[in-house]
């Protein structure tokens, strides 16, 4: 693939496994990257993907909120705008002691997984998303990851939690 390229869709081709996203490292001007739609289960990443902006991993297999930090604290992902995790399976999002290093991320789409809450409370709180304006947690499945899930955010705009039968 061309290093020019600024987005990829590659949605619905039937992926599977653990995907390694360090195949896009060299894609040094990509902004969009689109994979719904495949089986992937697990994501892996070794560098940083300066410039994109929205990456969409909606329909597949995910368990584990997908990894941000490399271990000296630098986000992988440091321009990213949106996230859509939508219609997976995780159960948890990243507290305190496993950190979310997505400091541009203004949207996170979570429709329909099991998100439980985690250990370290503070969810969605501002040291963890600091630009967060719009988060989707729609149609989860528990009711019990509310009493546990804090929003303290002053940012966040826009908040869904319909059909969780509260």
């Amino acid at each position: 693939i061309d290093s020019n390229v600024r987005w990829l869709r590659m949605r619905g081709n039937g992926m599977t496994g653990v995907l390694n996203m360090s195949c896009i490292c060299n894609l040094r001007k990509l902004e969009i990257l689109h994979l719904g739609r495949n089986l992937i289960h697990d994501t892996t990443i070794e560098c940083v993907v300066s410039s994109l902006k929205e990456l969409q991993l909606a329909e597949n297999a995910i368990y584990d909120f997908i990894p941000t930090c490399g271990a000296d604290g630098e986000s992988f992902f440091p321009e990213l705008e949106r996230l859509d995790l939508s219609f997976n399976n995780i159960r948890t999002v990243p507290g305190y002691e496993a950190s979310v290093c997505l400091p541009n991320l203004k949207e996170l789409l979570l429709e329909e997984n099991s998100i439980t809450g985690n250990d370290y409370g503070g969810l969605f709180d501002a040291k963890l998303f600091p630009v967060l304006q719009h988060l989707d947690l729609t149609k989860m499945g528990s009711q019990d990851y509310l009493y546990q899930l804090t929003f303290d955010n002053s940012i966040v705009q826009f908040l869904s939690l319909a059909k969780n039968l509260l």
